[in-house]
């Protein structure tokens, strides 16, 4: 094959030297005579082909590096591509969730504010109003601007119609206010939260919160994230403000309160490692902690209820003085409860009793308590928190982390103490009534063991818990009420105490860490008022068993699979027919008590909880009662389902008003709440300048309410705890004996009932 139609690049062994030679001589002119031989030409298109494959590896080596660069960058620009991508997926995820979470926000935020601003006529609320009016006369002039206040009137010398005017003449003022306040809360949740912080205000106290930290500073210097507050040099309120305009998250309310909570909880921490004695901002810091808990509990998240919860607890352990006191933890030095304490203790300690707490100062005291409270009814704030977020998001464990940080038995024993005092055993009933789920959920695990061998049954701690808050409803006392304040979520209490507080505050244009001292004559006449009402320690009680009541009847209904021990129940069973006896028997003595409406609501759920206990006969068995419980239980229920005045009792009440006497009946500040309840008080102030129609129709409605309030002639029990006490005597006894036993207790001969309906009448006459 001839050489220049070859393409191909071969070695040098492959070629035929001899028939190159031959082809070479061939193509030479005759008689040319040549200076080389064609081996030299062979050679040297050798050399020319190895320059050349050489010069072609080269080009070849640059091409594969050229191509291992562009994949490299290829590679990177993929990469990067690829990273871009993702952020941008994150970037949107992230934005996504935030529009979902703000527009539920404020869907939320703008149903409540549609039902706080909602119009109330002055004819139904017209002393809400002026409470409320009242409460808010401290606040800023944006937020006063919006409430609903009613001016005081002279009910003698303003008609109806005027009122009316007034009325609707603030309804338009509060339409427009309502548009402005939501289109400001749109463009900014933050500055809607400082507006809210700003006018907060502790129930019972003239002044809002923060108005009490603007003159108080701190003892340390004390800096988290971008919150800075330094020693002795600016006040709390300051730094609470600046670290608050200053966050940057302006709709995030969930990142917004869980820092705000977090950075005024570790101060409050420090200051018990720091200098525990110095607790003067301590009470108004943990009222803001509690208000932000408050204000949005859905933005709350779980890890963060645990966080809190295990704090709050472990500084509640400072205070066991407190929750089981030997006396009044206010008492002042001098005075005899504590002397006579003091002196028994040395006699039984022979010389080895600890005077610290003798030796505390006055104001010492008074901050710790109202410490103590505030924490305690932040314990029960977390709970209710915890408790939402399991009925509001699916498959929640928030009460489970609530739970795991609460010592069991540390809470048996210093929140349900016999020594512990009323307020803290209300606390502490309200916290387990959060705990309760359908689920079979109370407290620190499940009330039940799922087995297959052994039947349902409660553990321990339930069972220890349920027994040992039993026997407040017939042992709890005035001796329990040791300090009457306000707390932070509801009234059991006089907010007299907080007069105490008010004390040992810094006044307005100072500024100091340091609380104000007095005169044990000026504590003194706070203190000594503490038990001047009998009537409000009852309440207290009532009210405290009310909620117990509460508590068991969730349990039971709630839980329903489970089967506590038959002692247990029958224990409460004991105790519910005892405290139903001693109730009736209080209402027998003083029947014109303004508690008595109170009472029997509590004999009507305990009715309503022993049908529960007895129905089921897995529960409580009949036979199985001992004669004293059930002989006590029939006679109890007996007095509810016997014969009552009821009718004699209408018709009194309705002669009475239909004679246009417009007085009391039996108990005027009873009746008085009642008739505001229903928003007729105004009216029958004015009665008899309305016109006649109008009268009467107030009168009737008047009527209607008094009629089914209990009245001081006849137990004001309902129809359906009438049923459910005879369905129980009906369980417990024959037929037979049924009818002698209701015989023999409404046996009234003709004489005894001419005598009765002649009382009614004179009453009528003298009235």
């Amino acid at each position: 094959m001839p050489l220049e139609n070859d393409d191909t690049f071969d070695d040098d062994d492959d070629f035929d030297l001899e028939q190159v030679y031959n082809n070479a001589q061939a193509t030479q002119p005759s008689g040319q005579i040549q200076t080389y031989g064609p081996k030299d030409d062979i050679y040297q298109m050798k050399g020319e082909n190895a320059i050349l494959r050489g010069q072609i590896e080269k080009i070849h080596k640059e091409q594969t590096e050229a191509q291992k660069r562009l994949k490299e960058d290829f590679d990177k620009m993929l990469r990067d591509k690829e990273s871009y991508i993702q952020a941008l997926n994150e970037s949107l995820s992230k934005m996504k969730s935030e529009n979902e979470f703000l527009v539920s926000e404020n869907k939320n935020l703008y149903q409540t504010n549609s039902r706080k601003r909602k119009l109330r006529s002055v004819d139904s609320n017209s002393t809400a109003l002026s409470q409320h009016e009242t409460s808010t006369q401290n606040t800023s002039h944006m937020s006063a601007s919006t409430q609903n206040t009613t001016p005081a009137m002279n009910e003698e010398n303003n008609s109806r119609s005027e009122v009316e005017r007034i009325s609707e003449k603030k309804s338009h003022t509060d339409i427009k206010v309502v548009v402005v306040n939501q289109a400001t809360f749109f463009q900014d949740e933050k500055t809607l939260f400082i507006e809210a912080v700003t006018n907060y205000v502790i129930s019972g106290m003239p002044r809002p919160t923060l108005n009490y930290l603007e003159n108080i500073s701190s003892t340390f210097d004390y800096t988290s994230n971008d919150f800075q507050i330094l020693a002795n040099e600016n006040s709390f309120k300051s730094a609470i403000l600046r670290y608050l305009i200053n966050f940057q998250d302006k709709n995030r309310i969930d990142y917004l309160l869980i820092n705000f909570i977090e950075i005024l909880l570790e101060y409050v921490i420090q200051t018990f490692e720091l200098d525990e004695s110095q607790l003067l901002p301590i009470p108004f810091l943990l009222s803001l902690i509690n208000f932000a808990l408050n204000y949005r509990p859905k933005a709350i998240n779980e890890k963060f209820i645990g966080e809190t919860t295990d704090k709050i607890v472990s500084m509640l352990w400072h205070f066991q003085g407190i929750f089981k006191p030997e006396f009044d933890y206010l008492s002042l030095p001098g005075s005899n409860h504590m002397m006579n304490f003091v002196t028994m203790q040395d006699k039984e300690n022979s010389g080895l009793m600890d005077y610290s707490f003798v030796e505390k100062t006055m104001h010492v005291k008074i901050l710790e308590v109202f410490t103590a409270i505030f924490l305690m009814d932040l314990l029960s704030t977390l709970s209710k928190v915890a408790s939402f977020h399991v009925f509001t998001f699916t498959n929640s464990s928030a009460n489970s982390t609530f739970w795991k940080k609460v010592p069991q038995q540390n809470m048996v024993n210093s929140f349900l103490s016999r020594k512990t005092p009323i307020h803290f055993i209300y606390s502490t009933v309200e916290i387990l009534l959060n705990s309760i789920h359908d689920d079979d959920r109370f407290a620190f695990g499940n009330t039940r063991r799922n087995s297959i061998t052994k039947p349902t049954t409660a553990n321990e701690i339930t069972i220890q818990i349920l027994e040992q808050i039993m026997q407040f409803l017939t042992t709890i006392s005035p001796s329990q009420i040791h300090f009457n304040v306000f707390g932070l979520n509801h009234l059991i209490g006089s907010n007299h105490h907080l007069e105490l507080l008010e004390m040992v505050s810094i006044p307005s244009n100072k500024l100091s860490s340091y609380p104000q001292t007095h005169s044990f004559d000026q504590y003194e006449e706070i203190l000594r008022t503490k038990f001047e009402y009998f009537q409000k320690q009852e309440h207290y009680i009532l009210s405290t068993k009310m909620l117990i009541m509460d508590l068991f009847e969730s349990f039971y209904s709630a839980l329903i699979m489970i089967t506590l021990p038959l002692n247990t129940n029958s224990k409460l069973t004991r105790i519910l027919c005892q405290m139903i006896g001693e109730e009736q028997e209080m209402i027998i003595r003083s029947p014109r008590s303004s508690n008595n409406n109170l009472r029997i609501d509590l004999i009507s759920k305990s009715v309503k909880i022993l049908h529960h206990l007895i129905a089921q006969e897995s529960s409580v068995k009949i036979n199985e009662l001992s004669n004293l419980t059930l002989r006590e239980m029939i006679i109890v229920l007996l007095r509810i389902s016997s014969k009552s005045m009821k009718n004699e009792s209408i018709d009194f009440v309705t002669k009475l008003r239909h004679a246009n006497y417009n007085g009391v009946l039996f108990n005027g500040v009873q009746e008085k709440n009642e008739l505001d309840k229903y928003g007729l008080w105004n009216s029958i102030l004015s009665l008899t300048k309305l016109p006649p129609k109008e009268q009467k129709r107030v009168t009737e409605n008047r009527i209607q309410i008094e009629i089914d309030l209990y009245n001081g002639i006849e137990f004001g029990y309902s129809d359906e705890t009438i049923d459910l006490a005879r369905d129980i005597v009906g369980m417990c006894v024959t037929g037979d004996e049924a009818d002698r036993l209701h015989d023999s207790i409404n046996y009234v001969n003709d004489e005894d009932e001419d005598y009765e309906m002649a009382e009614l009448g004179d009453f009528e006459g003298s009235a």
